[in-house]
Protein backbone atom coordinates (compact mmCIF):
# COMPACT_ATOMS: atom_id res chain seq x y z
CA UNK A 1 0.00 0.00 0.00
CA UNK A 2 1.17 3.49 -0.76
CA UNK A 3 0.68 6.60 1.34
CA UNK A 4 -1.99 7.88 -0.98
CA UNK A 5 -4.04 4.80 -0.34
CA UNK A 6 -3.85 5.26 3.43
CA UNK A 7 -4.92 8.86 3.19
CA UNK A 8 -1.78 10.12 5.00
CA UNK A 9 -0.27 13.19 3.41
CA UNK A 10 2.67 15.08 4.93
CA UNK A 11 2.09 18.75 5.74
CA UNK A 12 3.10 21.13 2.97
CA UNK A 13 5.54 23.00 5.22
CA UNK A 14 7.38 19.84 6.32
CA UNK A 15 10.24 20.15 3.80
CA UNK A 16 11.11 23.78 4.69
CA UNK A 17 10.99 22.89 8.41
CA UNK A 18 13.30 19.92 7.93
CA UNK A 19 15.74 21.93 5.81
CA UNK A 20 15.68 24.75 8.37
CA UNK A 21 16.40 22.30 11.17
CA UNK A 22 19.31 20.79 9.23
CA UNK A 23 20.74 24.27 8.65
CA UNK A 24 20.46 25.14 12.36
CA UNK A 25 22.18 21.89 13.32
CA UNK A 26 25.04 22.72 10.94
CA UNK A 27 25.29 26.16 12.56
CA UNK A 28 25.33 24.59 16.02
CA UNK A 29 28.07 22.16 15.01
CA UNK A 30 30.18 25.02 13.63
CA UNK A 31 29.52 27.11 16.73
CA UNK A 32 30.52 24.25 19.02
CA UNK A 33 33.80 23.89 17.14
CA UNK A 34 34.46 27.65 17.34
CA UNK A 35 33.50 27.69 21.00
CA UNK A 36 35.91 24.86 21.79
CA UNK A 37 38.70 26.61 19.87
CA UNK A 38 38.09 29.93 21.65
CA UNK A 39 38.02 28.22 25.03
CA UNK A 40 41.28 26.45 24.21
CA UNK A 41 42.96 29.71 23.19
CA UNK A 42 41.72 31.40 26.37
CA UNK A 43 43.04 28.56 28.53
CA UNK A 44 46.36 28.61 26.65
CA UNK A 45 46.90 32.34 27.25
CA UNK A 46 45.83 31.99 30.88
CA UNK A 47 48.31 29.17 31.48
CA UNK A 48 51.00 31.12 29.65
CA UNK A 49 50.33 34.13 31.86
CA UNK A 50 50.53 31.97 34.97
CA UNK A 51 53.77 30.39 33.77
CA UNK A 52 55.37 33.76 32.99
CA UNK A 53 54.20 35.52 36.15
CA UNK A 54 57.29 34.58 38.24
CA UNK A 55 59.54 36.01 35.53
CA UNK A 56 57.51 39.21 35.33
CA UNK A 57 57.46 39.56 39.14
CA UNK A 58 61.22 38.93 39.44
CA UNK A 59 62.01 41.39 36.66
CA UNK A 60 59.78 44.01 38.28
CA UNK A 61 61.44 43.57 41.67
CA UNK A 62 64.94 43.85 40.22
CA UNK A 63 64.15 47.04 38.34
CA UNK A 64 63.29 49.10 41.47
CA UNK A 65 60.29 50.48 39.61
CA UNK A 66 58.09 49.96 42.66
CA UNK A 67 60.43 52.05 44.83
CA UNK A 68 60.25 54.97 42.42
CA UNK A 69 56.52 54.55 41.95
CA UNK A 70 55.96 54.44 45.72
CA UNK A 71 57.53 57.88 46.11
CA UNK A 72 54.39 59.47 44.74
CA UNK A 73 52.52 58.27 47.84
CA UNK A 74 55.19 59.03 50.45
CA UNK A 75 56.87 62.21 49.16
CA UNK A 76 54.19 63.79 47.03
CA UNK A 77 55.52 67.36 47.41
CA UNK A 78 59.02 66.40 46.32
CA UNK A 79 57.63 64.47 43.36
CA UNK A 80 55.58 67.49 42.27
CA UNK A 81 58.56 69.81 42.76
CA UNK A 82 60.82 67.63 40.62
CA UNK A 83 58.22 66.00 38.38
CA UNK A 84 60.44 65.97 35.29
CA UNK A 85 63.28 64.11 37.03
CA UNK A 86 60.79 61.81 38.72
CA UNK A 87 59.14 60.98 35.41
CA UNK A 88 62.49 60.32 33.76
CA UNK A 89 63.61 58.06 36.62
CA UNK A 90 60.30 56.24 36.50
CA UNK A 91 60.58 55.64 32.76
CA UNK A 92 64.18 54.47 33.05
CA UNK A 93 63.30 51.97 35.76
CA UNK A 94 60.32 50.41 33.97
CA UNK A 95 61.02 46.74 33.19
CA UNK A 96 60.19 47.18 29.51
CA UNK A 97 60.28 43.55 28.38
CA UNK A 98 58.29 42.27 31.35
CA UNK A 99 55.85 45.14 30.99
CA UNK A 100 55.39 44.40 27.27
CA UNK A 101 54.79 40.72 28.01
CA UNK A 102 52.29 41.59 30.73
CA UNK A 103 50.39 44.02 28.51
CA UNK A 104 50.28 41.71 25.51
CA UNK A 105 49.16 38.73 27.60
CA UNK A 106 46.50 40.84 29.30
CA UNK A 107 45.25 42.08 25.95
CA UNK A 108 45.21 38.55 24.51
CA UNK A 109 43.30 37.20 27.52
CA UNK A 110 40.74 40.02 27.39
CA UNK A 111 40.20 39.68 23.63
CA UNK A 112 39.81 35.90 23.79
CA UNK A 113 37.49 36.17 26.79
CA UNK A 114 35.28 38.69 24.97
CA UNK A 115 35.25 36.47 21.89
CA UNK A 116 34.39 33.45 24.02
CA UNK A 117 31.52 35.28 25.74
CA UNK A 118 30.19 36.52 22.40
CA UNK A 119 30.22 32.98 21.02
CA UNK A 120 28.51 31.59 24.13
CA UNK A 121 25.77 34.19 23.76
CA UNK A 122 25.28 33.32 20.08
CA UNK A 123 25.32 29.59 20.86
CA UNK A 124 22.63 30.02 23.52
CA UNK A 125 20.53 32.04 21.11
CA UNK A 126 20.75 29.43 18.34
CA UNK A 127 20.20 26.49 20.70
CA UNK A 128 17.16 28.23 22.21
CA UNK A 129 15.68 28.58 18.72
CA UNK A 130 16.17 24.86 18.12
CA UNK A 131 14.15 23.85 21.15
Amino acid sequence: MTQENKGINPPKDLLPKVLSRIQREKQLRTMKRNLAFSASVFVFFSILGYALSPYIARDSQLSEFSKFFGLIFTDFRDVIAHWNLYGQSLLESVPAFAFAILLSLSLAIIVTLLNLLRQIKAFKKISRINN
